[in-house]
């Protein structure tokens, strides 16, 4: 089992079945944990009760945990069969016989997690009519995958989210072209091809010379132009980031990811490493060739070989204990959805909106400060189109670009929409420091950093 989330990334779909005997160590578990945070789907056989529920870190992420391993008839299935009992923590039960709860599936963070307290492959379950729809019900945010809901489609042409990306982290490219600096070249090069080439044949006393003189004045000013100009403007490196942080107040729980672009000043091979030692990865938006891009994974150095006045973009994400503190909580009056946000961080909110299955509602309140709470009442009032959809979509794998970043399930919403969430999206949440390392110095540029909160309306076991 991998060690880190990246691991995982490959895989849509988890089965744990049969559960390990033995507890799952630490770091795996979170990197599971992690991969479930950012759109995961895990399903675990917890027919038997294991130490790895009981004494593993595993236990925290079930819905349903076995307390013990009983055999008897059960109706539904019209047969007698060994079955768990046990705690069901929260979430939905989406099958039960004679009052045992058989299956119980919860949200977590973008993905979900299924516990079986029959074993999937039990003769009693396989041989049962509704086994091949249960199934699909479990796995049912894996289609959104192929084709997400129509409000979202105008977004997963590579182009639309190349261009969504690059509205993300604009920097300014930083040419060089200053007006003293350009004032001071043309004067220069006026007073070498008039007085300096007049003095200059005059003192040779050839004036038949200046067809030689004046094209090697030209050529000789124009090759220290150019390359006094890369040196002394076209060196100025540039980078612009963007530090999104998604919080699962009821898990305790965040994603942080990194995005970062980098404005070349020549070309050549650059060390670049993530200021908190996460892999770099390098997102082929705007270049078909990577050339020279190569990792060093004992200190996460990427490598790569960047042309000269271009733009790399570059990402990271992982896994933090504690988000902001800011909260959203759901509830209903008169069937009507409300949602109250709590800032009890110390960050001034800006930019700000609620999004819920495929409608955005604006929140009038320009700034919401450290310790003040709103309150919408999500009805008739929001945009059928969110106009905020590419936030959430632009940068999803999908079939039609298999060269596309692979690492985007955090940023992929669609599935926990569909499963009923709720998101507080809030634009300008402050500056956050750039996370690059280039050549071993840290960047000083401020990048925006992007705080959401997501959240589902409370479920009865």
């Amino acid at each position: 089992m991998p060690d880190r989330s990246q691991g995982f990334e490959t895989y849509d779909a988890l089965v744990m079945s049969p559960a390990p005997y033995l507890p799952i160590e630490v770091d795996r578990v979170k990197a599971m944990r992690e991969w479930v945070l950012g759109g995961g789907t895990l399903v675990v056989d917890a027919s038997q009760r294991t130490d790895a529920f009981r004494l593993g870190l595993l236990r925290e992420l079930l819905p349903f945990v076995p307390q013990g391993v009983d055999q008897g008839r059960l109706d539904l299935f019209d047969s007698t069969a060994d079955f768990a009992h046990g705690e069901v923590r929260g979430g939905e039960v989406l099958l039960e016989s004679n009052g045992h709860p058989l299956a119980v599936r919860w949200n977590y963070g973008l993905g979900s997690v299924t516990c079986f307290a029959i074993a999937p492959n039990s003769p009693a379950f396989t041989q049962w009519k509704g086994c091949t729809p249960l199934w699909r019900e479990v796995l049912a945010s894996l289609r959104l995958g192929r084709a997400g809901p129509t409000d979202f489609n105008s977004f997963n042409a590579a182009a639309e989210r190349k261009n969504a990306l690059a509205g993300l982290v604009q920097e300014p490219q930083r040419v060089g072209l200053r007006l003293g600096i350009v004032l001071l070249l043309t004067a220069l090069y006026a007073l070498a091809v008039g007085p300096g080439d007049y003095f200059l044949i005059k003192r040779l006393g050839k004036p038949k010379l200046t067809w030689i003189t004046f094209p090697t004045i030209v050529a000789v000013f124009t090759v220290a132009a150019y390359l006094g100009a890369r040196t002394w403007v076209g060196g100025e490196m540039a980078s612009a980031s963007m530090q999104r942080v998604l919080v699962f107040p009821e898990h305790g729980v965040a994603l942080r990811y990194d995005i970062v672009s980098l404005f070349a000043p020549g070309g050549k091979d650059f060390r670049l490493q993530h200021a908190d030692g996460l892999p770099l990865h390098s997102i082929r938006a705007f270049s078909p060739s990577e050339g020279g891009l190569q990792v060093d994974h004992d200190n996460e150095t990427l490598v790569q070989y960047i042309p000269i006045w271009q733009r790399r973009v570059y990402g990271a994400g992982t896994c933090i204990d504690a988000g902001p503190s800011v909260s959203l909580e759901l509830s209903r009056e008169d069937q009507v959805l409300v949602a109250t946000i709590i800032n009890g961080s110390s960050l001034e909110l800006r930019q700000n909106a609620l999004l819920c299955g495929s409608k955005t509602w604006r929140i009038p309140q320009q700034v919401i400060r450290p310790g003040e709470s709103i309150v919408v009442r999500l009805e008739g009032h929001g945009q059928s189109s969110p106009d905020m959809a590419h936030v959430a979509a632009w940068s999803h794998l999908s079939s039609d670009t298999p060269d596309f970043w692979a690492h985007g399930r955090q940023f992929d919403y669609r599935t926990a929409f569909a499963r009923g969430a709720v998101m507080f999206h809030s634009g300008d949440a402050g500056q956050a420091p750039c996370p690059l390392i280039v050549d071993g110095k840290r960047r000083p540029e401020s990048g925006r950093r992007v705080l959401e909160v997501l959240a589902y309306e409370k479920e009865n076991p």
